[in-house]
């Protein structure tokens, strides 16, 4: 999911932004709160001008979220 709408060229792939491609930058991401905060908080991510989350989608972001944001 985060490979097919988060790290894509243009948004969060080599461009310059978070690479969510490497797994170290994603898990840091998550620990520190940031994904939580751009995409449930903040509602910024992903931008309104790109395919969004389903609410499926969502739900399992917060389920992978909640649990340690594992490599898998």
């Amino acid at each position: 999911m985060i490979a097919n709408k988060c790290a894509t060229a243009g948004c969060h792939g080599h461009n310059g932004l978070a690479n969510l491609n490497d797994y170290a930058t994603l898990k840091e991401r998550a620990d520190n709160g940031n994904i939580n905060k751009f995409v449930f908080e903040l509602k910024m991510m992903p931008p309104t001008t790109t395919i969004q989350l389903t609410d499926v989608e969502k739900e399992k972001l917060q389920c992978w979220l909640k649990n340690g944001a594992q490599n898998n």
